[in-house]
């Protein structure tokens, strides 16, 4: 099982005006030592979620997903997301 570690920015206090508007967040993707940045919309639902993430990544994706994604909190603790609740 392949682990992706992406933290999260919400591009609405970080424009400085990149042609990014507020109803887009920032993707840092941690995967086999490589780091890659996109800029997905605020409301992607999960499966568009792996969906990007197989793609860039190069990864076969299956139901459910044979890869975890994780995100790292205020205190950069590696937390599992695993739904849409989580993703919001």
């Amino acid at each position: 099982m392949s682990t992706l570690i992406h933290s999260m920015v919400n591009e609405e206090n970080h424009n400085n005006n990149n042609n990014i508007d507020s109803t887009t967040i920032k993707f840092l993707i941690h995967y086999q030592q490589q780091a890659t940045v996109i800029y997905l919309p605020l409301n992607i639902t999960l499966d568009a979620f792996y969906n990007h993430l197989s793609s860039i990544c190069h990864l076969t994706l299956t139901n459910p997903p044979t890869f975890t994604i994780k995100w790292l909190d205020e205190s950069l603790d590696a937390i599992t997301m695993s739904s849409q609740r989580e993703l919001n």
